[in-house]
């Protein structure tokens, strides 16, 4: 640990401390100077085996007793070692450590040795694991034993190598966030007018979750900073933690924010100078190594409305979510021209340099210039309601050259490990090796080197960590809505209102356009979502986009009408629906046809069908090659009833027969199937071409995280638990 704590390496000759074995005894003689170093590494190992003996904190002047030394040479190591060992407040010493618990092996991705954290139960840290010593036999399947090789490696490098399992709890509890209970997401604040609803029914902790890291560096925190409070306190102490424990994290964690705030918000700042106004682009780098005054992050807060610390801020204040620069001459950094060209190029994996400024994205440099890429945080680190942090993308590279993101479907199957798992494990530790399973095969991923290497056969694969492209107008787009998905509009080259996401060169004035997606924007990424909910085992090819102005204007006509009439806002939802592909240029022109694409069936009503699982309207496709096609289709369900095959427009509502239904559904409560009969409340919005997932090369190339025997369980329960669609496969309807 002593290079964790930047305490100068001590030499290699191990100095054995005479106390040790007999310092336990208050009449202990103190250690003569010459016979001990200030910082001796077995003096301050003992000292926090002091400390976690008695709860994580003694009083300053209980401690030379203890250790055996005198008042001057205990103070000298405390001064020596204030990171290891923090004075929160006067005449009180509490033990501080970086050891926790690896999150990657709880969540079955880590399965090194070596990886830097413990791996061990979280709930044995907690002395309430069941299946330890269980009398039925069973065992946990995570590790009990703090000696095992993984761990005494661990313990060594930092030096509580002598701890037992006791002490050990002790100072995880204290210092390790993970083995705590979770903090609420949805907590805001209790001032905050939208924050959690559930108060003293939630489970979790109303806290701020930087707190409860020690790590939130606001002055005046929105989110409370307070355990003892009743609510945390009773969470707490139901947790399994004492009311000691809990007083010594509350103590701890303070004493972390204030030293958090001190090293980000007290630092010498340069003079303002009144010409940088006009470029405020540009920033002064040291020449020697990267400026720490200058920030590196951007602040997310600035650019979805404000930030209120301003000046004090520590994080930079741009527009976008990203910032490409090129260091110029005396270090000068400078914004780059075609900023967002070279985003979308970045962001593309199989893209290794850009064509504007010829920037390459392995080395950062352009024409010998060193060129750097500055963002908010990453997506992982914070809630998923804010918007705009960065969302990393990982990806590995098949034999056939196209890169496959995790947790996409590559192979025969699905990987079950995502690029969420891995950007977690890589801001934990950037030279990690993580492990994972696929089929009968073991791989592991280095992060330093960034390859996948099968372990058997010693085949690798690139890996790339690359983000999901934003422009700037989705950014003004999510503001201008407040972050919900909604429909804001732009012009035509002919003055007509139409979406903002679409392509405006190809928007004629009669018929329709197709435009295919980009397979790595966020509206790939929301079809291919909830396309494979139902269909794992099959791999979206393209989606298009279908561009019909006409059609477009009619239904949002209808979608005002309905509105006005419903007295509230119209249900609106994306469903699936699988018909012939002889069909799809008459949908594509001028929209459903019941009467053309429902022959199949009419159990719930004579009208159009659609599926709320892709896998339901898998079966009505037209499966003469390899691959099939379906649309998803906008769909404007309003207030539904259950349907009935003598139907032919939605049944009168109650007490008002002078108004009608929306639209019939297969069933009252979580309904799958709609049935449509006005078309204008349709939009033919998307063409999917998908295929199923064959094993084309041997498996030991491919990331198969599942056995077929896994993936049947996984789907029998699936079917038993989330989906009741396939009850109606007797009618064919779609």
């Amino acid at each position: 640990m002593a290079g964790l704590w930047e305490r100068p390496p001590y030499c290699e000759r191990t100095v054995k401390y005479q106390g040790v074995a007999t310092v336990s005894e208050m009449d202990a003689e103190p250690i003569p100077a010459e016979d001990a170093s200030m910082s001796d590494p077995a003096i301050c190992a003992f000292l926090t085996k002091q400390l976690c003996m008695h709860g994580g904190r003694l009083l300053t002047k209980d401690i030379p007793k203890l250790i055996g030394l005198t008042p001057d040479h205990t103070a000298s190591i405390l001064r020596e070692e204030g990171k290891r060992f923090p004075e929160p407040e006067p005449g009180t010493v509490m033990v501080q450590s970086p050891v926790g618990i690896c999150s990657g092996y709880l969540g079955n991705r880590c399965q090194a040795t070596d990886c830097g954290r413990l791996h061990l139960c979280r709930f044995f840290i907690l002395g309430r694991c069941f299946h330890r010593g269980n009398r039925h036999g069973k065992v946990c399947r995570f590790s009990h034993n703090i000696h095992a090789e993984g761990n005494r490696a661990v313990l060594e490098a930092n030096e509580i190598s002598d701890l037992n399992e006791k002490e050990l709890q002790a100072l995880l509890l204290l210092n390790d966030p993970s083995c705590l209970p979770e903090v609420c997401y949805e907590y805001k604040g209790d001032k905050a007018e939208v924050s959690c609803q559930k108060a003293e029914e939630c489970h979790r902790l109303h806290v701020c979750q930087y707190f409860l890291r020690g790590q939130c560096r606001f002055h005046k925190c929105n989110r409370s900073h307070n355990l003892l409070d009743a609510i945390a306190f009773k969470i707490m102490t139901r947790y399994g933690l004492s009311e000691e424990l809990i007083n010594n994290i509350q103590l701890l964690r303070m004493h972390q924010c204030k030293e958090a705030r001190q090293v980000h918000w007290k630092q010498d700042r340069p003079k303002e100078n009144k010409d940088k106004a006009s470029q405020p682009y540009v920033y002064q780098a040291d020449s020697s190594s990267e400026n720490p005054r200058e920030p590196v992050e951007i602040c997310f807060y600035h650019i979805w409305k404000f930030c209120k610390n301003l000046r004090e801020c520590p994080l930079m204040h741009y527009h976008l979510p990203y910032r490409w620069q090129i260091q110029k001459v005396l270090g000068v950094w400078e914004d780059l021209p075609c900023m967002e060209d070279i985003e979308k190029a970045y962001c593309d994996p199989h893209k290794i340099s850009s064509e504007h400024h010829t920037v390459n994205f392995e080395k950062m440099i352009s024409s010998y210039h060193q060129v750097r890429r500055l963002s908010t945080t990453s997506s992982v680190t914070q809630p998923p309601d804010h918007l705009m942090t960065t969302k990393w993308v990982w990806h590995w590279k098949n034999e056939h050259g196209k890169w496959i993101e995790y947790g996409k479907h590559g192979g025969k199957e699905k990987a079950t490990i995502t690029s969420s798992d891995l950007e977690k494990d890589y801001l934990a530790d950037k030279k990690a090796l993580v492990l994972f399973q696929a089929g009968d095969q073991r791989y592991q991923i280095n992060f330093k080197d960034m390859i996948q290497k099968n372990l058997a056969y010693k085949t690798e694969k690139e890996v790339r960590r690359r983000p999901r492209f934003v422009s700037k107008d989705d950014i003004d787009r999510l503001k201008a809505c407040g972050g919900a998905v909604m429909n804001t509009t732009q012009l035509s080259s002919s003055g007509q209102a139409i979406p903002s996401y679409w392509d405006r060169n190809a928007v004629p004035d009669l018929g329709y356009k197709l435009v295919q997606l980009d397979q790595y924007s966020r509206e790939w990424e929301e079809i291919e979502e909830s396309f494979e909910l139902t269909m794992p085992n099959h791999s979206i090819q393209k989606v298009q986009r279908i561009q019909n102005i006409t059609l477009w204007k009619f239904y949002q006509m209808q979608k005002e009408t309905m509105k006005r009439q419903n007295r509230k806002d119209v249900i609106e939802k994306k469903l699936f629906h699988g018909t012939n592909k002889t069909h799809f240029r008459a949908i594509c022109q001028n929209n459903f046809d019941w009467r053309i694409c429902g022959v199949n069936g009419t159990m719930y009503g004579k009208g159009s069908y659609f599926a709320r699982d892709a896998s339901y309207s898998d079966n009505y496709c037209d499966s003469t090659s390899s691959s099939k096609s379906m649309f998803l289709a906008r769909v404007l369900v309003g207030d539904f009833v259950m349907g009935y095959d003598h139907y032919t427009r939605p049944p009168p509502r109650p007490y008002k027969q002078d108004t009608f239904y929306d639209s019939c559904v297969n069933k009252d409560h979580d309904p799958s199937i709609f049935v449509i009969f006005e078309k204008h409340q349709i939009y033919p919005e998307y063409i999917i071409e998908y295929s199923k997932n064959y094993e084309s090369y041997p498996e030991y190339t491919t990331p198969i995280f599942q056995t077929q025997q896994n993936y049947q369980t996984q789907q029998n329960y699936r079917t038993q638990q989330n989906y009741q669609t396939l009850q109606d496969t007797s009618c064919r309807i779609l």
